[in-house]
């Protein structure tokens, strides 16, 4: 798979590998630390993978993922991450990106996602998300982020999915959530 982040917006580019996103993760986190700057971290699940592959087969299933894949890279900045993360999952790594910005950019990709036009041998499919988003907190490491995010991401699909969960330190010490509804960002609030 080729490597590339928002940097190559053309056909041909696809999202980096699980490998190079947690090496650049890993990176980030500490010029973010050193430099005191806001780093977000989103997941986000291609909810319909299951039942396309059951219908029209692996290989579409996958077709589809690649398109919601080069989707993704043509709506990121050239410095953010994209990343095929497993089967069905992408991750994203925005650098000096607040957590209020995350949420409101992680809305506009469920959005995108869920008003493009796929299709399968001609038939239109709909691809919904489920997305889990955090940011850097202070000592934070790859995997304490990381696992915000899972947990995030959980708690989406555990709620029927088509939907953000989030998970920050950004209401004090304690952990917040947020939810996105239909372009609308919930106050943050405490759990």
């Amino acid at each position: 798979m080729m490597l590339s982040t928002g940097a190559n917006h053309s056909e041909a580019a696809a999202p980096c590998v699980r490998n190079t996103f947690l090496l650049a993760l890993a990176h980030r986190l500490a010029e973010s630390a050193r430099r005191g700057d806001p780093l977000s971290v989103i997941l986000a699940r291609v909810e319909e993978f299951q039942s396309l592959a059951e219908r029209y087969g692996l290989q579409a299933g996958n077709e589809v993922l690649n398109a919601v894949g080069r989707l993704f890279i043509r709506s990121v900045r050239a410095m953010d991450w994209v990343a095929r993360f497993d089967a069905t999952t992408f991750a994203f790594l925005f650098p000096n990106t607040t957590y209020a910005n995350a949420l409101r950019i992680v809305e506009r990709l469920r959005a995108t996602v869920s008003a493009a036009g796929f299709a399968v041998d001609g038939t239109p499919v709909h691809v919904t998300l489920s997305l889990g988003t955090t940011e850097l907190a202070s000592g934070d490491t790859a995997e304490a982020i990381l696992g915000r995010a899972e947990e995030a991401l959980g708690a989406a699909l555990q709620v029927g999915g088509n939907r953000l969960e989030s998970r920050a330190d950004g209401c004090g010490q304690e952990t917040c959530m947020a939810q996105v509804r239909k372009g609308n960002v919930a106050t943050c609030q405490n759990v």
